[in-house]
């Protein structure tokens, strides 16, 4: 097992990545990467359900929810939208 750098030697990048520590810093960058591509892809996924089930187009969805979000989504609790669950279907017919 290689023993861990102290002082000076830990705080240089070329002597950290000799030393074995180059893995850490590899999943760091990658992390730091793929982070926030997936919050972007997750946002755009919960905002279009937002907006769908308000009744609302894609195009509400995208331009006023995704870049105004934080005053338009006020907009759709105290405007006429009104909530449609996705469950929600016309009832059936009476056997």
């Amino acid at each position: 097992m290689q023993k861990r750098p102290t002082g000076w030697v830990s705080s240089s990048p070329s002597t950290a990545n000799t030393c074995g520590q180059d893995r850490r810093e590899a999943r760091l960058v990658v992390g730091s990467i793929v982070h926030p591509i997936v919050n972007i892809v997750i946002w755009i996924i919960v905002t279009l359900a937002i907006g769908k089930a308000f009744g609302k187009s894609t195009a509400f969805s995208i331009f006023l929810l995704m870049i105004f979000g934080c005053n338009r989504v006020s907009n759709l609790g105290y405007g006429s939208a009104v909530y449609t669950p996705a469950h929600a279907t016309a009832p059936a017919p009476a056997a």
